[in-house]
């Protein structure tokens, strides 16, 4: 969140879930070491989303962590959801078939 999506959210505010933080950055941790995301593991994150949602005015979630995939993939959280690794590539695309350049993406 500090680099705005490297720049890419530049009419955007971005807003962090509140409550234990360090227990759902326990979740994240159990889930890229294994690989696997439980079915619990993925209620905790997408109430911490809806969280985010109904009361933290949130209009869609970013998932900024590789391995939230694995928890959000195939299942529909009932609220908006960006990728970041879908962002990064489609950024890194157009900079390697020259249609932006780092200019363009840096941050403003």
């Amino acid at each position: 969140m500090r680099t705005r999506l490297y720049g890419q959210l530049t009419r955007t505010e971005a807003i962090a879930p509140v409550g234990d933080l360090a227990a759902l950055g326990q979740i994240y941790l159990d889930i890229a070491s294994t690989g696997i995301c439980t079915n619990e593991q993925r209620t905790v994150l997408f109430e911490a989303g809806r969280s985010m949602i109904d009361d933290g005015g949130a209009e869609a979630i970013v998932l900024a962590g590789t391995d939230l995939n694995l928890a959000f993939a195939a299942h529909d959280p009932g609220y908006p959801v960006v990728d970041a690794l879908d962002v990064h590539v489609a950024v890194l695309a157009d900079l390697g078939l020259d249609r932006r350049t780092i200019a363009d993406v840096q941050q403003r």
